[in-house]
């Protein structure tokens, strides 16, 4: 089961806590998220992860929406980001937001953290 907490943190201030704890390093990931128009509590995702070369689609509900941390979530990786996309536009759906992040991924025991900037 996922567990998936968010905070609004210093990235560098965190990154120093989550070494400091003795948090193994995993790799950094170069992020962007297309965000296609779905009705709420529903998310659909077209996620390239542009350093690894690997791309998904993410369908997610929110569980709870009042709370907006607990997520029913189907993920698969595709081979071509920008095909999903065109597939995905001539079926109706229209892109809603674009998001670029750098992510960098610890783990510490079963934990992981995953620290956004």
């Amino acid at each position: 089961m996922e567990v998936e907490v968010k905070f609004r943190v210093d990235f560098n201030s965190a990154r120093r806590a989550i070494e400091s704890l003795g948090a193994t390093f995993i790799r950094e990931e170069i992020q962007e998220d297309v965000y296609l128009s779905v009705p709420l509590p529903e998310l659909l995702r077209v996620r390239r992860i542009s350093n690894l070369n690997r791309s998904f689609l993410t369908y997610k509900r929110i569980a709870d929406p009042g709370r907006n941390e607990e997520f029913d979530e189907v993920e698969v990786e595709v081979g071509d980001f920008e095909t999903t996309l065109e597939i995905l536009r001539r079926l109706g759906f229209r892109e809603d937001v674009w998001v670029k992040k750098r992510r960098l991924v610890y783990r510490l025991g079963d934990v992981t953290f995953e620290l956004s900037e």
